[in-house]
């Protein structure tokens, strides 16, 4: 009987455990995608603002872009700017 208390007892905290570890993970995840949106959005108003100040009607992401001029990739410049946005903060 003793045996058998201290058995639903360890069950039981296993399964807490698991529950917890469960739920830290969708914590960490959503933190995450938070904080991924963050970052994203903050790059989209550099770009806006790069292509404004610099007159371009349009600018395409690499993955969209099956072959184009080394002259025209604009990366470089941008990660510039959002990298001294960044050190701002």
């Amino acid at each position: 009987e003793e045996k058998q208390a201290k058995q639903e007892e360890i069950t039981k905290a296993a399964t807490e455990y698991r529950e917890m570890e469960r739920q830290s993970v969708l914590d960490l995840k959503k933190e995450r995608d938070e904080k991924m949106k963050e970052i994203i959005d903050d790059i989209n108003k550099v770009i806006e603002e790069y292509a404004k100040k610099n007159g371009y009607d349009i600018i395409l992401n690499k993955g969209s872009v099956l072959s184009g001029a080394k002259g025209m990739d604009l990366t470089d410049e941008i990660l510039k700017i959002v990298n001294k946005e960044y050190k701002k903060k």
